[in-house]
């Protein structure tokens, strides 16, 4: 109701012709030296009932309620927006701190892989430091085990040189006993 007499009052020009602003805070001009200087004034085109001037009143009251209704919901919306954007600012947060948790995991990884592999490396060439070793000393043994057969060898050639040698010498002398006792 106190909406549909206020825009009667803005249609019938009571602000409109500049008597009073809409926000209802400019005050009333000054009167002019022509202009009466009492208190109760004059009204223009008509009378100006009590009636009229609390409907104005409650209308001038409605409008300064809903302005500040609407500047607290204006806070709560801007406090719930404030509270909205902490949230999704927390949720950015905790996504990169997951994110920057998921490389660390995964440098960790990467890190561990190539230890194993690095550990891995070291032991095989542990094991061909090894093998190394034991082909030298086995090229070691067969080079002494060829010497000794070379040695064998030649022995056994000397005491066949010389056992023919001995026959050889053993045959001239039974050919010479029988060319004596012939």
């Amino acid at each position: 109701m106190a909406d549909l007499f206020a825009e009667d009052l803005f249609a019938e020009g009571l602000f409109a012709e500049g008597l009073f602003e809409a926000d209802g805070e400019t005050p009333p001009p000054t009167p002019t030296p022509e202009e009466p200087t009492n208190a109760g004034g004059t009204i223009v085109g008509g009378t100006f009932s009590r009636g009229k001037w609390r409907r104005l009143q409650d209308a001038k009251k409605a409008q300064a309620e809903a302005e500040d209704q609407a500047r607290r919901l204006k806070a709560k919306g801007r406090k719930a927006l404030q509270e909205a954007a902490g949230k999704a600012q927390e949720a950015i947060s905790a996504a990169d701190k997951a994110e920057a948790d998921a490389e660390v995991n995964r440098a960790v990884e990467r890190m561990t892989e190539a230890l194993e592999a690095a550990q891995s490396a070291t032991v095989l060439a542990q094991v061909l430091h090894e093998a190394n070793l034991i082909e030298i000393r086995a090229q070691a043994v067969m080079q002494a085990i060829r010497q000794q057969m070379a040695e064998a060898a030649r022995e056994a050639e000397m005491k066949a040189l010389l056992a023919k040698m001995a026959q050889d010498e053993q045959d001239e002398e039974e050919a010479v006993v029988s060319l004596l006792l012939m």
